[in-house]
């Protein structure tokens, strides 16, 4: 095996898993774990990505359907609601604080 000749920490030529200091000259008795070796993180666009698909499928499709239908019935009933009885020519009595008596 070739020394290493930069000042510096390098595998253990005898052990793996560790690091030794070579002085420039030889090994010296200084040892420590070698480092993990390091995750390069990548940022992949949703696009590339294979199997990925942007479009909504039918569940999501069917959902949002149903709930516009609910949303535009619930409006109809509280629209018919209100309006039911409120016919002009019709005037609603008077509401009164007062309590009448009981006859």
């Amino acid at each position: 095996m070739t020394e290493p000749r930069a000042l510096g920490w390098h595998p253990d030529p005898h052990t793996d898993g560790l690091h030794r200091w070579w002085n420039g000259e030889a090994w010296t008795a200084l040892v420590r774990p070698a480092p993990r070796p390091s995750v390069e993180i990548v940022d992949v666009p949703l696009e590339d990505t294979p199997g990925t698909s942007t479009r909504i499928s039918t569940d999501a499709k069917r959902a949002l359907f149903i709930t516009g239908v609910a949303v535009v019935a619930f409006a109809l009933w509280g629209y018919i609601g209100l309006t039911r009885n409120s016919d002009p020519a019709e005037p609603s009595p008077p509401v009164s604080s007062v309590a009448e008596p009981i006859p």
